[in-house]
């Protein structure tokens, strides 16, 4: 009599919800970040996912206490499909945890005495983060004071805000000297969000001062990302003030002739470079003699 053991039905769904929640949650980022599909439509499908990841997950688990008391197969597909469904739930432990680590705010700047102005529509009011929130949650994030014209500190921003890949709006200069200049850009987040940038470069008595801010144009959090984007483009500027300063070469005066020379021997001992004085004038018997009486 043959005996037959059957596959569990739990592990087979959990490999099938597994197998679905990857391409499920994959694909549609790279379509929300080259606009293919809506904000809307990319939150709807993503909620979808993470729901077939959960499925997936819950039926492993029961795939496993089916498998232990009844002796079916198929730990090799629950294991497949529990595998997979968490690193479906991976992305939503780090959202969760970053909501927890960070205020629900929407908007970051270094400077909320003036700051720096945002030309976007947004799709909710942008909810502000403010400064002493701001200096205890990212310190790196305040305006900087740099001994630079605005000239020099311009093209530093501009050079990092494409090394960034944010697409620039405007940028406005103004007719005074010396010269204030605003830059607006789009930045976009891994999975597709867009956020506006606003960058201040204002003149000020020892050089040029840059102030930030960040904001999101949807959502309701943004996790952490405006204070993170603009700690990080703070620090590269830092790097690259630095940068420029210690590669600038620096006017030298011409040394005085008056002063002394630096003395170095031969490894016989004898000076090589050392002043040699003037040679003494030659002493002759007839000018020893004394002078004849008048």
């Amino acid at each position: 009599m043959r005996i037959l053991i059957r596959t569990s039905k739990w592990s087979i769904w959990s490999r099938r919800l597994g197998s679905l929640s990857i391409p499920l949650l994959i694909i549609p980022v790279f379509m929300h970040r080259s606009e293919l599909i809506t904000s809307d439509q990319f939150t709807l499908i993503e909620a979808v996912a993470l729901g077939a990841a959960a499925l997936g997950l819950l039926c492993g688990i029961a795939a496993f206490v089916r498998i232990w008391s009844t002796g079916d197969r198929g730990w090799g597909k629950a294991m497949l499909g529990s595998i997979l469904s968490l690193l479906c739930l991976t992305p939503l432990a780090i959202a969760g945890y970053a909501a927890y680590r960070y205020p629900p705010v929407t908007d970051v700047s270094t400077d909320w005495t003036n700051p720096p102005v945002l030309i976007s529509a947004f799709q909710r009011p942008p909810v502000a983060l403010d400064a002493g929130q701001t200096a205890a949650i990212f310190p790196n994030a305040r305006t900087r004071n740099y001994l630079l014209d605005s000239d020099q500190l311009f093209a530093l921003v501009e050079t990092e805000v494409k090394a960034q890949g944010w697409q620039v709006m405007s940028t406005s200069v103004s007719a005074g000297l010396p010269t204030a200049v605003q830059l607006n850009a789009t930045a976009q987040t891994l999975l597709g969000w867009k956020d506006e940038v606003s960058i201040d470069i204002r003149p000020d008595a020892d050089g040029s001062s840059l102030a930030m801010r960040s904001a999101s144009l949807t959502g309701i959090h943004d996790f952490g990302a405006n204070g993170l984007r603009i700690e990080a483009f703070m620090v590269a500027i830092d790097n690259a003030v630095t940068a420029l300063v210690r590669d600038t070469p620096v006017a030298v005066p011409a040394e005085d002739s008056t002063e002394p020379q630096e003395v170095t021997t031969g490894e016989d001992g004898a000076l090589e470079n050392a002043v040699e004085p003037p040679p003494a004038e030659e002493v002759t018997p007839d000018a020893l003699a004394p002078a004849p009486e008048g």
